[in-house]
């Protein structure tokens, strides 16, 4: 009779722990199985534009198996000087095992106004819903990287405009250079000048326009004792025109057999200084020999 009461007993309490055993997991099993959210960036924004704004998105995951709902916050206070973000929608409900897109736009800070670079902080929780209890899980963070560009495409087309622009003008120099309007000539090379003497040197004058123009002459004589002359210091020219002048250059009187001088003769628009051409003229002292004898006097 003894063992039939105990084994009853027996009996009694493992149908009491296979009834009650199943409620206490469930309840234990409840309380602990909200696990936080798992949350990612696919595509983490790179260097940002000085006072642009860039979206990018971020992906929250249930780890949990029962459904849920997410919610995923960005901390202003958090951010770094001059940095702001917006969450486009902060809270979506999420099935067992899925995953939730939020997007976020973060603004830069125009330069000089914030700080360069810093951590944006993003944040997700999760709340599971169970029967009869919904549990809180405990916050994910994220830290984000972000700084401004270095040399931004503003900088970058600003200096592919600025260079542009002086290879333009250097061009444009080039280009006016080659396309002189006045073209000054002298084929006389160095000619011998007596101690004293002047030797003369045609010069042609040219206009390559189809304008009329008048060309300003100047000479600068290079050499101790040495002078030049022109027989005009003006010509007008018609469209195509050459005119033919002619220039000297004289050498001391004391200059020894040898000696060299220079003239350099610059041919310039009146109306623009800029447009001129330039011939340089050579002079050498001649010996004695060299000096052309005076005609004989004929009785």
């Amino acid at each position: 009779m003894a063992s039939t009461r105990a084994v009853s007993f027996v009996v009694a309490v493992v149908v009491a722990l296979a009834v009650l055993a199943p409620a206490a997991l469930a309840q234990g099993d409840g309380t602990q199985r909200c696990r936080a959210p798992l949350l990612t960036v696919p595509e983490p924004p790179g260097p940002f534009e000085p006072g642009n704004a860039r979206p990018f998105t971020v992906m929250v995951a249930n780890p949990n198996p029962v459904p849920g709902q997410v919610k995923l916050t960005v901390p202003q206070d958090a951010m770094p000087p001059g940095w702001s973000a917006i969450v486009g929608e902060s809270a979506r409900a999420v099935s067992p095992g899925g995953e939730a897109s939020f997007t976020v736009t973060v603004a830069a800070p125009a330069r000089g106004v914030g700080q360069e670079a810093g951590d944006v902080k993003l944040t997700a929780s999760m709340a599971c819903q169970t029967e009869p209890i919904a549990t809180q899980s405990i916050p994910t963070t994220h830290t984000l990287h972000v700084e401004l560009a270095v040399f931004g495409l503003a900088w970058v087309l600003w200096g592919l405009g600025l260079a542009a622009a002086v290879a333009g003008a250097i061009v444009l120099m080039v280009v006016r250079g080659r396309r002189r309007s006045v073209h000054l000539r002298c084929e006389a090379g160095t000619k011998p000048v007596p101690p004293g003497d002047a030797a003369s040197f045609p010069l042609l004058v040219e206009n390559h326009t189809p304008e009329r123009l008048k060309a300003h002459l100047t000479v600068r004589v290079h050499g101790a004792g040495w002078s030049a002359f022109l027989a005009v210091d003006e010509v007008d020219l018609d469209a195509g025109e050459a005119v033919e002048l002619w220039a000297s250059l004289r050498a001391p009187a004391e200059a020894a057999a040898g000696a060299e001088g220079r003239a350099t003769v610059t041919a310039a628009r009146v109306d623009r200084p800029r447009d001129r051409a330039t011939v340089t003229l050579k002079g050498r002292v001649a010996p004695a020999a060299e000096t052309p004898a005076a005609p004989a006097a004929q009785i």
